[in-house]
Order: structure tokens, then sequence, then C-alpha cells
């Protein structure tokens, strides 16, 4: 039986989609009588002895929930700095002692599968780290869906992303895992790859433009020199 939760939201953002979620998944726990408490990454690397304290959070609670946007297929690296700490922690604890670990990924594409390789990371490390898998939910075209908003608030699909965090917030408060049905709920966007890749473009150009280097977009700084010789 779960009594208290902890939300780690792995985003550096102050206002993200990860801390949507996350709230949106902690207030369900919370309103099925769960004592739950909330840790932004930044919060944790700022103050002293940040991540050992967080790591005393962690294994104070029955239930871990880390919500974070993918990068390079993967957690942010700040939150694999937590996961590192508190892997060595938990290296050497009995079976008994399991804290479960649930985890909600958003990626940019709008293809849920992006979040994939990142949930696979954070599901071998449950298993290295005596904890149990309480399963995931993965979203994507996190960014344009939610973009930092109260998911109550953006309509449309909200509906199905609300009902996948409902039914994944009762199943946890009980002791189980994220139910199939809450994973099925997530939203999909569907968009054609033309535009997928025209957009993706000029996000880059733009990126580029602002940053000062958009006429070096196309520079090989190390590819050899070809030879003028035959």
């Amino acid at each position: 039986m779960i009594k208290k939760a902890l939300l780690v939201i792995g985003s550096t953002k102050e206002k993200s989609t990860s801390a949507s979620l996350g709230n949106t998944l902690l207030a369900g726990l919370a309103a099925s009588g769960i004592s739950t408490a909330a840790l932004h990454i930044n919060e944790i690397l700022a103050r002293p002895r940040g991540l050992d304290k967080a790591v005393e959070e962690i294994s104070a609670s029955d239930l871990l929930i880390l919500s974070f946007p993918v990068r390079a297929d993967s957690p942010p690296a700040p939150l694999i700095q937590l996961l590192e700490t508190l892997g060595k922690r938990r290296k050497n604890l009995a079976a008994s002692d399991r804290i479960a670990l649930a985890v909600i990924s958003n990626s940019g594409f709008p293809e849920p599968a992006h979040n994939n390789p990142a949930i696979e990371i954070c599901r071998l490390f449950a298993k290295k780290s005596a904890m149990r898998w309480a399963g995931s939910l993965a979203l994507g075209g996190g960014s344009s869906l939610v973009d930092g908003r109260p998911v109550e608030s953006i309509g449309g699909k909200s509906r199905e992303l609300m009902k996948a965090l409902e039914l994944a917030a009762q199943s946890l408060a009980a002791g189980g895992n994220i139910p199939a049905e809450a994973v099925n709920l997530m939203p999909e966007i569907t968009l054609p790859k033309w535009l997928c890749v025209t957009a993706n473009c000029l996000v880059q150009h733009w990126r580029a433009l602002k940053a000062g280097v958009f006429g070096r977009l196309y520079d090989r700084p190390y590819q050899e020199p070809r030879s003028l010789s035959n």
C-alpha cells in the first residue's frame, strides 16, 4: 500500500510540460489520501548536499515518480546524476526494501515511440536498484500539446490525457502499476512527414539565426580538404 509519493521533475525549465504532467498525477494521488511532495531538479542541484538530501527523501517514500523530457533518447543529464547517486545508495539493499518507480516521459517529436529508450533506461535502473517498476506513460509532441500549461486547461485531447493520469493515479495509490488502459489513452499527434521535416528545419534555422551562426550551418570543420592532384 502506498502511503507517501515523491515527484521529481526532471526538466530544468521552471514552467514545463514535465511539471504539468507530474503535478496532475500527484494531485490524483493526493485525492486518494496519499501524502505527496515534489522536488524540482534545479532545486536539488542548487542546495548544499542536494543530491544526498534528495536520496534521503526518496528513501522515505513508497513511490517515486519521475517526470521528464527526453534528451537524446535519455532522461536529462541532471536527472541521470540524481539516479546515479540513488543507485549507489540502493545497490546492496534487500528486495524487501522496494520503492515503486513510475515514469512520465515526454518527447518533442510527435511519435510517442521516441520515449521508449529513456523509459527502458528507467526500467533497467529500477531493476538494478531494488525498486519495483510501476510502469510508465509516454507523451509525444509534449511541447506543442501541453507546453507547461495546466493539463485541465488545454482542451481538445486533454480529456484523454486527464483520464490517463487519473487511471494511473488510482492504480498507483492502491499499490498497483500504471494500467494498460492509461497507457493506451495517452494522446498522439498525427502529423504528415513533410510537415515534421519542414517544421524541424525552420526551428533549427531560427535557432542558428538567433545564435549568430546561420551562415555556418553547413560548415564541415573536421572534413579533410580534397587534394587537387590526380
